[in-house]
């Protein structure tokens, strides 16, 4: 919950505003996080599971990649994003985020998805 409420800090800044000038109520707010973030957890968990079940691991190289991805992006050198991250220990978040996206990414295509007629009743 407290990610989520990170987040809506984080896009308030982006857009200029001060979070502690909002009329917001933040206890309600992080109240009404809560059934997402415990879905949220739940879909990690199956994700973190199936994961290690197929050997499924954010590799350095991946993480090398989104690091000169988003330097790209912002304009910054990838040591500078990489020393920023790492001051912020979002390193592991990123790799555990890459693994997720990878599971994601088997899952999508080693599933089969047929079609049934609905049967009347």
């Amino acid at each position: 919950m407290d990610v989520r409420l990170e987040r809506v800090v984080r896009s308030l800044a982006a857009q200029g505003v001060d979070p502690r000038a909002v009329n917001v109520d933040w206890v309600s707010l992080r109240r009404n996080q809560r059934d997402r973030a415990v879905n949220d957890v739940k879909a990690e968990l199956l994700l973190d599971r199936i994961a290690t079940a197929e050997n499924i691991e954010a590799t350095d190289e991946d993480v090398e990649k989104e690091i000169a991805t988003l330097a790209e992006r912002s304009g910054e050198s990838a040591t500078a994003i990489r020393a920023r991250l790492t001051k912020q220990g979002a390193l592991d978040r990123m790799k555990s985020k890459l693994r997720s996206d990878k599971t994601i990414e088997w899952l999508y295509r080693n599933s089969r998805i047929e079609t049934t007629a609905k049967s009347e009743k």
